[in-house]
């Protein structure tokens, strides 16, 4: 893989999973990562969350670029198995994105490697793939921020590995990085990855959050003032206990009593039942709940763009 494909890569562009070396023709050793989504109810909002495609973009076994010696000079992402990432590097991507250079990561970037790893496996140990590569990352972004990478809608991980051609040659290095939305003068491990970027994610919601580009088929929406235009207003956020998951019928019962009823006529000045504005759902699946979520939402929306709150409306 050229520097070009690798930049394309780690941008989400081809893919994020890129493999050191070929496999073996004909074959494949693709996996999914954690799909993150929030159980669709009738009257919630269905936004069943697809992964980032994890189909491995194969690296050729050509030159890279050495590592510079002059420490002020460029140094380019590159797939050369000799050459070695370190946590804490950040890269910033060419206008053209066809290369990106190594930068202080106090200084503005959009990548940030933010764990190196080693597979296990001596000579002669089975391969270990793409699924194995992705814990180990997630594992430490999860460390880092203390939240799992299937909530983390606001930002994008890409995975460096071997191949089974480079495995067999002994290679076990898994390199992570992270890529921001914008441009940052931050590291991962000092970013909210709920909410950051004027982004929150859809498990990062707080009552009182006004989006303007809220749609079903999101999971991270831009944040605006509520008096500001805006098509969606958060008016419940409700934290569960943490324990045992509570249950596809439990949750549900839990949605309906906080997003309707007495919340929704406090708030609005109607009931429900009389009322032009629909309340949207989100709570956990049984999945996002071992990734750490344990919020229930409440949105509220009118179909259209509205200038002011819901609150005290009586719509």
């Amino acid at each position: 893989m050229s520097n070009a494909s690798l930049v394309l890569c780690i941008l989400g562009l081809l893919g994020s999973s890129c493999a050191l070396g070929s496999p073996p023709s004909g074959g494949s050793d693709s996996g999914v990562a954690l799909s993150s989504q929030t159980v669709p109810l009738a009257e919630t909002i269905p936004t069943a969350v697809e992964p980032a495609s994890d189909e491995p973009v194969v690296a050729d076994s050509g030159e890279g670029a050495p590592p510079s010696e002059d420490r002020d000079a460029p140094t380019e992402l590159s797939t050369d198995p000799d050459i070695t990432y370190a946590p804490n590097t950040c890269y910033e991507p060419s206008a053209e994105g066809e290369t990106a250079t190594e930068v202080d990561c106090t200084r503005p970037h959009t990548v940030e490697v933010y764990a190196v790893r080693d597979l296990p496996g001596g000579a002669g140990a089975s391969f270990l793939g793409l699924e194995a590569a992705i814990e180990l990352c997630d594992e430490d972004f999860t460390r880092l921020t203390g939240v799992g990478i299937g909530l983390a809608t606001t930002m994008r991980r890409s995975v460096l590995r071997p191949s089974e051609e480079t495995w067999g040659d002994g290679e076990r290095e898994v390199t992570c990085f992270v890529v921001f939305p914008a441009a940052t003068t931050s590291r991962l491990a000092d970013t909210d990855p709920l909410r950051s970027f004027g982004l929150v994610s859809l498990y990062g919601m707080d009552a009182g959050d006004c989006f303007s580009d809220f749609a079903a088929d999101r999971t991270a929406f831009a944040s605006v003032s509520c008096d500001e235009p805006h098509n969606a207003e958060v008016f419940v956020d409700v934290e569960l206990p943490d324990g045992q998951f509570p249950g596809d019928v439990a949750l549900e019962e839990s949605a309906n009593q906080f997003c309707f009823g007495n919340n929704f006529e406090k708030f609005v000045g109607v009931a429900y039942e009389a009322s032009v504005i629909s309340s949207l759902r989100s709570r956990p699946s049984e999945e996002t709940w071992q990734a750490g979520d344990r919020t229930i939402n409440c949105i509220l929306t009118e179909g259209g763009v509205v200038t002011e709150s819901f609150r005290g409306s009586k719509l």
